[in-house]
């Protein structure tokens, strides 16, 4: 399920990122300023398959109102498998 960027999602984004961009991840602040500029186009891709745990966070997207990426990562278990595709499963 595609959805907005909540703060909540924040440490799992975080997590996502360290292993994306282990040379040069974004930090929580960076983050912030991202939801706080681009707030309509910050979206999760979040899991739903966990029963009680809820959902899990599989992958982000930012981007900018003309189409700019700013950010993108996907879980590395999670790679190759359609979350980065507007019509994947999960």
């Amino acid at each position: 399920m595609i959805r907005p960027f909540s703060l909540s999602d924040l440490e799992s984004i975080l997590q996502i990122e360290n292993q994306s961009f282990p040379k040069s991840p974004y930090d929580w602040i960076t983050f912030l300023n991202l939801h706080t500029l681009y707030p309509e186009t910050f979206l999760v891709y979040a899991s739903t398959n966990h029963g009680q745990k809820g959902q899990k966070i599989l992958g982000y997207i930012v981007f900018s109102q003309d189409g700019h990426i700013l950010s993108i990562a996907v879980h590395p278990h999670h790679r190759r498998k359609g979350v980065g595709r507007n019509s994947s499963g999960g």
